[in-house]
């Protein structure tokens, strides 16, 4: 068992753990646990989720529940998630390199980043989404296995960036003043004005 799962099995608080492990009371052994599902526990402890641990908790929810106990709080936290994400949704068909185009976009691969695009205009709206309904999207659409949810999450903040810049994506996504001065992406599809 490693810290994590002794903290969720006992409940004893990782603070505690920690110390206990560090001053020589505690020995722990290497998780089992790959590292992405470790972050979503973690990331639903602390009520704040990326999209590769919504989507992972989304297409994967018998594998969570072996590695947590839900409270009641953590329940809230995936439903706020999910509704973010907009999940449930029905299937798209993104094209037969969606599952690859988030890598080559994000490499500024000028193919793939032009069928990045695409797939993201099947993907928005017409109203306000955010970063975490067009990721979890693409990788609950074309990732079939946790670890390729977890290595293509990496690609797709930079593969936006890049569609970000490329002139065929224009009108289609703008900022928005977000929390502490900072700015929040939205997407939407191209606004018409019939004059």
């Amino acid at each position: 068992m490693d810290i994590h799962e002794i903290a969720d099995h006992y409940d004893i608080s990782l603070k505690k753990l920690r110390r206990l492990h560090k001053d020589g009371h505690l020995k722990v052994g290497k998780s089992a646990t790959p590292k992405y599902w470790q972050m979503v526990v973690s990331d639903i402890r602390k009520g704040k989720m990326s999209a590769r641990s919504i989507a992972l908790a989304y297409r994967f929810p018998k594998r969570l529940e072996e590695l947590i106990r839900f409270t009641p709080r953590d329940r809230k936290t995936l439903r706020e998630h999910f509704e973010l994400a907009g999940i449930p949704f029905e299937k798209l068909d993104l094209g037969e390199k969606a599952y690859l185009a988030p890598v080559g976009a994000a490499e500024s691969d000028p193919r793939y980043l032009e069928d990045f695009v695409t797939g993201l205009k099947k993907m928005i709206p017409p109203q306000n989404v955010y970063y975490e309904f067009i990721a979890v999207r693409w990788l609950t659409v074309k990732c079939d296995f946790d670890v390729n949810i977890a290595n293509i999450s990496n690609y797709i903040p930079r593969a936006l960036f890049n569609a970000r810049e490329d002139p065929s994506f224009a009108g289609w996504w703008h900022k928005e003043a977000h929390l502490y001065g900072k700015h929040r992406m939205v997407y939407h599809r191209p606004v018409e004005y019939d004059l």
